[in-house]
């Protein structure tokens, strides 16, 4: 199989394509394809697909941040700095205290609206993470 593009994309557009794949399909998904669509369905509900929409233009706009790093903006949502700064490192890019400021700023409208995760689905998401290292 040859790589033609990549792009990084959020945790609702995965759920979106996969159930447009689902519904296109005869049959089964692939297990990965299951598990991939299992996790993106706990957060699905977190923000509209309009409301990602428009968050990762007012990010975009920012000027400062990359692809990947809006994508995990988008997924994660968070409502503190110090979230926020830890959603922006691992990048090669150096962000300022005032751009995460910045960042928390365009993001927490979203978050604040944004529904959480359960407890158990925390627990389940932890687990599996915690499971996928151990591979």
């Amino acid at each position: 199989m040859k790589l033609i593009s990549e792009k990084p994309v959020t945790l609702l557009e995965i759920n979106e394509m996969l159930k447009k794949r689902h519904k296109e399909s005869t049959g089964e998904f692939p297990y990965e394809q299951q598990n991939t669509l299992d996790y993106s369905e706990k957060f699905v509900d977190r923000i509209t697909p309009a409301k990602a929409k428009e968050l990762k233009k007012e990010l975009a706009a920012l000027g400062f941040l990359t692809a990947d790093q809006i994508v995990t903006l988008i997924n994660i949502l968070p409502r503190k700095d110090d979230a926020t700064k830890a959603c922006l490192t691992g990048e090669k890019l150096d962000v300022t205290e005032e751009q995460v400021k910045e960042v928390t700023k365009v993001v927490k409208p979203y978050a604040k609206d944004a529904k959480e995760p359960s407890k158990s689905e925390h627990k389940e998401t932890k687990a599996e993470a915690k499971e996928a290292t151990k591979a």
